[in-house]
Order: structure tokens, then sequence, then C-alpha cells
């Protein structure tokens, strides 16, 4: 769960729908009065372990999902535009279950979770990265980050 700076609230889970929620569930946002923001409906096909914002308002999101917004495979990692479309030129794939982020100061996204290996848009081949990985902010492997 968190808050936008607007302060609608996104809340993401293991649900599969959510009362007044038009979408398919998984992650939804409430108005600043609690009800749905029915014009948000991103419609994942598996669980939302994390949320993270960024300073230019879209949302990271990690989980279990590898399909979004009817037809768009994504593996367990995706980037939302403050609309909840998919910002399709963020395209990391972690090939395991991500269950949490961070969003540092300079924007680079940490990301946890259960994967062995990260294969970005830049790349065809997965790196191997144990259970954390760092991403510049158009979601590309920063390779100077890799804990061992």
């Amino acid at each position: 769960m968190c808050s936008s700076p607007d302060g609608k609230i996104l809340i993401g889970g293991a649900f599969s729908g959510f009362a007044g929620s038009t979408g398919t569930g998984y992650l939804v946002r409430l108005n600043i009065d609690g009800t749905v923001d029915t014009a948000f409906n991103p419609s994942l096909n598996g669980q939302v372990s994390a949320i993270a914002l960024q300073s230019n308002g879209q949302i990271v999101i990690g989980g279990s999902f590898i399909n979004i917004l009817a037809g768009y495979q994504v593996s367990y990692l995706a980037r939302l535009n403050a609309d909840g479309t998919l910002d399709t030129t963020f395209m990391p794939a972690p090939n395991l279950s991500v269950n949490t982020l961070n969003i540092q100061s300079d924007g680079k996204i940490i990301v946890g979770g259960n994967f062995t290996a990260m294969e970005t848009s830049q790349t065809t081949t997965d790196t191997a990265r144990n259970y954390i990985a760092r991403l510049n902010t158009d979601g590309t492997l920063d390779t100077t980050f890799n804990p061992t």
C-alpha cells in the first residue's frame, strides 16, 4: 500500500476483486474519500506484493503477475503511468517474483525478491542477480550494483 501526493491510495495484494472495482483485481486505487477510482484499471493476472511511486508520478509494481492490461506480457515487475496504463518503455524481467521495491533519491530502483536473474530492456540474455538488483531510472540493470 502507498499514498500518492494527491492523497489517493494504492493497494496491492492477493485479492482478485475489490468492492466497487471494475478491474480484474490485485491492484486498486482509492480516492481520498475511500471510494474506488474506477478510471484506474491496470488489470493484472496475479498478486502485487510491492508498490513504489516515482517522483514523476509513475508507479512501479512488483509481484507474481505475468500479464497486464489484457495481453501485455510482463514478468513480475512493471511500471505504470499515473493513469494506470503500462509504460511500455520499462521492460526489466526478473526470472521469479518481486517482493519489495524502493526508489532511491537519485531515482534508481532497488528490487528484491525470489529471482536469481534479471533481463532488461537493453539485453535479451539474463544477468545473474541473486534476490536483489538495482535498476536505472529507464529500467536497465545498474551493472555497478551487485551485492554478493
